[in-house]
């Protein structure tokens, strides 16, 4: 799924809204916690850990730094976290 989302980009959104452009954050907020409830996914599974985990897949499987400007982080001590 990560490579069908991002193909050859290095940086802007991992994920795009229907538009072709980033996610505002009400938005995407909004749309995830639907999604969730319809699939019956528990309620503490919040936006943030799904970016976690994400994060934290493009490292292992692109490395650190493709990670870092995907996630948009200025400093790669903050995309070290999600290793």
């Amino acid at each position: 799924m990560l490579d069908q989302t991002t193909g050859d980009r290095t940086e802007g959104p991992v994920f795009r809204s229907p538009s072709g452009r980033a996610w505002r954050v009400e938005n995407l907020s909004r749309t995830y916690s639907r999604l969730r409830d319809l699939a019956g996914l528990p309620k503490d599974l919040v936006l943030y850990l799904a970016r976690h985990e994400c994060g934290t897949k493009i490292c292992r499987e692109k490395g650190i730094e493709y990670a870092r400007r995907l996630l948009g982080h200025s400093n790669i001590s903050t995309t070290q976290r999600y290793m």
